[in-house]
């Protein structure tokens, strides 16, 4: 029967502004939005939205924030409809609260909350490349973060005016 090794290598946080609660080493979130949230005319949860691409990634700027200026654009001032416009994180002072503001449209208020139980993210690697030379039946499997804190949006969100 094949076995696999978990491995998990802590490294140091780098400095970013983001609550200590938040901070991980590899500097992965994770981010759970109830409800249905429109980016531009579409729905985060629309077939149409293009969710599986390198481009989709959120990038976060050195004060824990999403950069809104480096996102690409349509025609005009709109964003592309992937998530790459989710929007802006802000923690307040306590980091205890967090607004989330995607583009010009919604604002989430949600909150840091602890998980029940930590939840580990794993990196599938190819066989043929993580198999150890003197035994072709394990699998070496790097455990990449432990997650134990997540953000949480919970509550219908806000129309921005301006």
């Amino acid at each position: 029967m094949p076995s696999a090794i978990l491995k998990y290598r802590p490294e140091p946080a780098g400095r970013v502004h983001i609550p200590e609660v938040l901070r991980t080493p590899s500097g992965l979130a994770l981010v759970e939005i109830q409800g249905t949230v429109h980016i531009g005319s579409n729905a985060l949860t629309d077939s149409g939205l293009n969710l599986n691409t390198k481009e989709s990634s959120l990038s976060f700027d050195g004060d824990g924030d999403l950069d809104m200026n480096q996102l690409p654009r349509e025609s005009g001032n709109s964003f592309r409809t992937d998530l790459n416009l989710l929007g802006k994180f802000t923690f307040s002072e306590d980091s205890k609260d967090v607004v989330l503001i995607m583009g010009n449209y919604q604002r989430l208020r949600g909150k840091i909350v602890a998980l029940k139980k930590p939840v580990a993210v794993l990196k599938m690697l190819n066989r043929e490349t993580s198999a150890t030379p003197s035994s072709s039946n394990s699998i070496d499997i790097p455990v990449v973060e432990i997650i134990r804190h997540k953000v949480l949006f919970d509550s219908r969100p806000e129309p921005v005016v301006f």
